[in-house]
């Protein structure tokens, strides 16, 4: 993915949501979590936020995607502003580059 969104990594004040699933139940939503570390991949990159979060009066800690993770202010996962970014970027060269012609 690259690196997570800066906001989604505040401890205070936590900004995100997490996409959890009961795998006992069946039941899924999304519930306020509170980032505790990046897990990078073997590629050196961002590949999970670990999180800890509050369910059916528990808490637990658990590693997510960037599909899993939004901020709770929209409805945009961390990995769809990730591909919003990679676009507008994309789209700017290709602007400076048609205006050097």
């Amino acid at each position: 993915m690259g690196t997570w969104p800066p906001q989604f990594l505040r401890t205070t004040d936590p900004f995100i949501e997490v996409h959890v699933e009961d795998e006992e139940s069946g039941d899924a939503g999304w519930v306020s979590a509170v980032p505790q570390e990046r897990v990078i991949g073997s590629d050196g990159y961002d590949a999970f936020l670990r999180v800890e979060y509050e369910w059916d009066g528990e808490t637990y800690t658990q590693d997510f995607g960037p599909n899993h993770v939004r901020g709770r202010s929209g409805l945009m996962t961390a990995m769809q502003i990730h591909r919003q970014d990679k676009e507008i970027a994309a789209g700017e060269a290709a602007r400076r580059h048609a205006w050097r012609g």
